[in-house]
């Protein structure tokens, strides 16, 4: 519920946003994300392990979260949130899951963690441009 409201909140101020707030007309849609941790509940536990790093028992249970954030209204457009564990739970897979709205004429702006061929193909198949810092020396 809460990521359905948060998309509906973000559309609506979208929706009502001026047009002049568009850079050159285009819609620029920041993704970023970053780690929060929790209280050291069972359940908490079970829905987002603690690190590896961590000895069991002596540590917080983790999650990762993305968000896809309108950079001329400030809205939340959309977000996703995984457990901060292995394999397919970086920001790069909470990304995949919000190109989806990356539309027509969209510009997706990210940091160089992102810079992928995977990221930018399914951007530019979605008729989106991509902005994002090239990693030193790649």
């Amino acid at each position: 519920m809460p990521q359905r409201l948060s998309r509906m909140v973000g559309e609506r101020l979208e929706s009502r946003m001026p047009k002049a707030w568009c850079w050159r007309g285009r819609h620029v849609k920041l993704f970023d994300g970053t780690t929060v941790s929790m209280p050291d509940t069972p359940e908490n536990q079970r829905a987002f392990p603690q690190s590896s790093e961590q000895k069991p028992g002596l540590g917080f249970p983790v999650a990762r979260i993305g968000g896809l954030i309108s950079l001329a209204s400030g809205a939340v457009l959309a977000h996703a949130v995984a457990a901060c564990k292995g394999k397919g739970t970086g920001e790069q897979t909470l990304l995949r899951g919000l190109l989806p709205l990356i539309v027509k004429s969209d510009i997706l702006l990210a940091d160089a963690l992102l810079a992928t061929w995977w990221i930018v193909a399914e951007s530019r198949r979605r008729g989106g441009d991509v902005l994002m810092v090239q990693q030193e020396g790649a």
